[in-house]
């Protein structure tokens, strides 16, 4: 991680002090991405209403809320600690010149492949942080992560990065954190930053997960993930104060029955959830993963980009307190 700004979460109440940026490469993509044209409308009359068997559309399922308040359990004695908070984010990466530089291949979400030539320190830098964006000639961002020595592909949508190297990044949600101390999953909630929108995205909750380390982020010290620059010096812009009051709630231990982590324990508490019908076990991995995107639609906290995945930080967090809410009624 590189040198870090002061960082707030308000006007006058804010996120801070000096602490270490990660600075992750970005690899500028050559591809373009065009929007096929909308198709033409089709006319219609006041006169002539459509045929009795064409289907009424379907109406937008309402939004669910995220609760103002969430639950912790199994975390007898929540930690109240100040923090010290920073911020990092993607940076843009530097192609090279013709003859220079080295060559990456980049995977689309589509399949198709792409060689790009980047400068020896964007390449160094990939290698090392495992996360890139890139900007094609339509002015589209466009994020990948590492597969393997030059070898990248594209992240999904609403994934701006990958931490502990299986967890996707979501910006204004993600921290880095010194994961001897504050473990993976572990849920954070800082009361200053409730109602704080940062640059286009939406007013935040004061909920944040673990989900990434940076070694330059030991102790009492949270690495926010921003996603771009523009949020960077948004954050950057207000006063900081040294440290903020936070309240960590370390991931608790399910039973051993229903360990997320594992797809018995995944399918059990599935089961238990209504999510899935099936009794079997070991059940086919596709009817879990339906089961599992079943619950992950239902959570408004879980973010689109870990969709699929029980091992990302929100989601295992929530997986587990399925997991001890069952054994809490009993």
């Amino acid at each position: 991680m590189g040198a870090m700004n002061k960082t707030p979460f308000s006007p006058g109440l804010i996120l801070g002090a000096t602490g270490i940026l990660l600075f992750v490469a970005l690899i500028v993509l050559f591809t373009s991405h065009s929007n096929p044209p909308p198709a033409a409308p089709v006319a219609q009359t006041e006169t002539a209403p459509p045929p009795p068997t064409t289907p009424a559309p379907a109406p937008t399922p309402p939004a669910i809320e995220k609760p103002k308040t969430l639950v912790a359990l199994g975390v007898a004695q929540p930690g109240q600690v100040d923090i010290q908070w920073t911020a990092y984010y993607i940076t843009p990466a530097k192609m090279a010149e013709p003859g220079k530089g080295r060559t990456v291949t980049y995977t689309d979400l589509t399949g198709k492949t792409t060689k790009l030539t980047v400068t020896e320190e964007t390449y160094k830098q990939g290698e090392v942080e495992a996360a890139a964006v890139g900007v094609d000639k339509n002015g589209v961002e466009h994020f990948a992560y590492r597969v393997s020595p030059g070898v990248w592909k594209e992240l999904p949508q609403g994934c701006a990065g990958m931490g502990n190297k299986l967890n996707a990044l979501v910006p204004l949600m993600h921290v880095a954190a010194d994961q001897r101390k504050f473990p993976y999953g572990s849920m954070v909630y800082c009361p200053m930053a409730v109602g704080i929108k940062l640059g286009d995205g939406e007013p935040m909750d004061g909920y944040f997960w673990v989900s990434d380390v940076g070694s330059g982020v030991t102790g009492n010290h949270f690495d926010l993930f921003v996603g771009d620059d523009g949020t960077y010096k948004d954050f950057t812009s207000r006063d900081a104060k040294p440290t903020y009051p936070t309240t960590i709630y370390r991931l608790p231990n399910p039973p051993k029955n229903l360990d997320p982590r594992t797809d018995d324990g995944l399918a059990a508490i599935l089961r238990q959830e209504g999510y899935l019908k099936d009794d079997v076990n070991p059940l086919e991995k596709y009817k879990i993963l339906d089961a599992l995107l079943l619950f992950q639609q239902a959570n408004p906290h879980i973010p689109v980009a870990e969709y699929g995945n029980p091992k990302a930080a929100t989601t295992l967090w929530f997986l587990v307190q399925a997991a001890l809410k069952s054994t809490a009624s009993n």
